[in-house]
């Protein structure tokens, strides 16, 4: 199954329109990952390639 590579968080120059005091990315608690689906089967893959599927929300 093929998955993109992840864009990852780099720093940078906080907007022009923005409270220049402040230039942030919120994180949430949870794992980030890419999820790719093929033949009925979802597969969720960690940014640095790990296998995370079984972290995942199952069917209830």
């Amino acid at each position: 199954m093929f998955l993109p590579t992840p864009m990852l968080a780099t720093a940078g120059p906080a907007p022009d329109d923005a409270d220049t005091r402040y230039a942030l990315e919120w994180k949430y608690d949870g794992i980030r990952c890419l999820a790719g689906i093929s033949d009925g089967a979802c597969r969720m893959v960690s940014h640095n390639g790990n296998n995370v599927t079984s972290l995942g929300v199952t069917d209830t």
